[in-house]
């Protein structure tokens, strides 16, 4: 756990979208809606960082909250604390190296109700450090319906706990007027 954002593992399919799309349909198709470049300078505890746009339309102002929340919780308690934090992240996690051709990326993601965050991580100094890439949850998830959780979202959850409680409160009592009636 980092911070109150979970890092996830990713399946190999997942592996592009750690990286940008050259076209501008597919970014919108994916829910791409932009990147934060980073690297922590050159003590290892800074952090420099650019925001470079792919689809704004999917840029809310409830996304840029909850991303300004996901980056700054994963700098205050997490992978994003400084260069040698990230180092023994990723260490922990030889699993999540990526298969890109470069020994030194790892693939990390977290998923909320609305968003997906890919994490590229990279702790060699002199590159940077992060790609944090940002997508729109339903939008990704329709056009890769196998990368959609199984799981509920908390929303969802307890809409269905209303329901079974709307319907526990009215308990069918025509089997037992049927069976006290004769009625079968």
């Amino acid at each position: 756990m980092n911070g109150k954002y979970e890092l996830g593992s990713v399946s190999s399919e997942e592996t592009e979208f750690f990286y940008s799309s050259q076209l501008l349909e597919r970014d919108r198709e994916i829910g791409c809606i932009g990147h934060l470049r980073a690297d922590f300078g050159r003590n290892g505890n800074e952090f420099w960082n650019t925001w470079e746009n792919h689809f704004t339309d999917y840029k809310t102002q409830d996304f840029k909250d909850e991303f300004d929340s996901v980056i700054n919780s994963l700098r205050d308690k997490g992978i994003l604390k400084n260069r040698s934090a990230m180092s023994a992240h990723c260490g922990k996690h030889p699993e999540a190296k990526l298969a890109d051709g470069r020994d030194n990326n790892y693939g990390f993601k977290i998923k909320t109700d609305s968003h997906v965050y890919y994490l590229r991580c990279n702790a060699s100094q002199g590159d940077y450090n992060l790609y944090c890439y940002a997508y729109d949850r339903s939008r990704l998830e329709k056009a890769m319906p196998s990368l959609a959780e199984t799981k509920t979202t908390l929303a969802e959850r307890l809409e269905k706990g209303k329901r079974k409680a709307s319907q526990h409160e009215k308990p069918d009592n025509t089997q037992k007027n049927k069976k006290r009636e004769g009625i079968e």
